[in-house]
């Protein structure tokens, strides 16, 4: 039997840097959210491909902090959605705090 041979293949991490690189490409500074808040719309966008979201989006003062330290204090972590589980990486967080209500 002949091995198969994976032709251009990209890896799911430079799938990912392309998408990122195409959304601040594609919304221009200034952009109406900075730092942390860039980072969360930009991924919440990454995960929807939902340009809009820039449009829908607040943040109250002081939910970056908070949700912060409400991560590393381990708080759970509830999702209706196997793609949400599989879209945080496990090398960015402990699994046994991620959890789907499916695993309940």
């Amino acid at each position: 039997m002949a091995d198969i041979t994976l032709q251009n293949f990209i890896n799911p991490e430079e799938i990912e840097a392309e998408s990122l690189r195409i959304i601040d490409s594609e919304i221009p500074k200034p952009r109406p959210f900075e730092g942390q808040k860039w980072e969360i719309v930009r991924r919440m966008i990454h995960t929807t491909a939902d340009f809009e979201l820039m449009n829908l989006t607040r943040f109250h003062e002081d939910a970056v902090v908070n949700g912060v330290r409400a991560l590393r204090n381990k708080a759970k972590i509830v999702t209706d959605t196997e793609m949400a589980k599989r879209g945080i990486p496990v090398r960015r967080m402990d699994s046994r705090v991620f959890r789907t209500l499916f695993d309940e």
